[in-house]
């Protein structure tokens, strides 16, 4: 009987504790954007609020080691401007953003093409980065939002220059 008695007032210990009004709703806790955490293979899952077209890609290499020269590389495959694959190299660099409140989860990243291409047409904030995803926003421009999930490698027919536009 004492048995019985004890499972019921446990589960309904349980029970009401469960319904408190006082839980709090947590929030994913993003990774800190460093070299390492957002070092990788990324495909370009989400370009300004939608879907990438049938065909078009965007995977981008990021390095977490640096160079001899002491600069992080970069290199972006993608077709989304052009019917044809590009091949682009370049530099960057992480800045903390000292202005908000999460900074160690929020940096900028800006970098330069190789081969005296000029620098990137923007800088962006890179957020919310989880092990398999995270968001660059162009600094000034709230809605050119792009996400990117993490893949194991760049698809060899894309490597290899070979893959058609349907």
């Amino acid at each position: 009987m004492n048995k019985i008695i004890f499972c019921t007032l446990f589960a309904l210990t349980c029970l009401f504790s469960a319904c408190s009004d006082d839980d709090e709703v947590l929030e994913p806790a993003y990774l800190p954007v460093t070299y390492a955490n957002i070092a990788g293979t990324w495909q370009l899952k989400e370009w300004r609020g939608e879907e990438l077209g049938e065909g078009r890609y965007c995977y981008l290499v990021i390095n977490r080691k640096a160079n001899e020269e002491d600069e992080h590389t970069l290199e972006m495959y993608m077709n989304i401007d052009s019917d044809k694959s590009r091949h682009i190299t370049s530099i960057y660099e992480l800045e903390d953003d000292e202005d908000m409140d999460e900074a160690p989860t929020t940096a900028y990243i800006s970098g330069r093409y190789d081969y005296s291409a000029g620098f990137w047409n923007n800088d962006y904030l890179v957020s919310e980065v989880e092990p398999n995803r995270m968001v660059w926003t162009v600094v000034n421009e709230t809605e050119d939002v792009s996400v990117y999930i993490r893949c194991d490698a760049v698809p060899e027919d894309i490597l290899a220059g070979t893959r058609a536009i349907k």
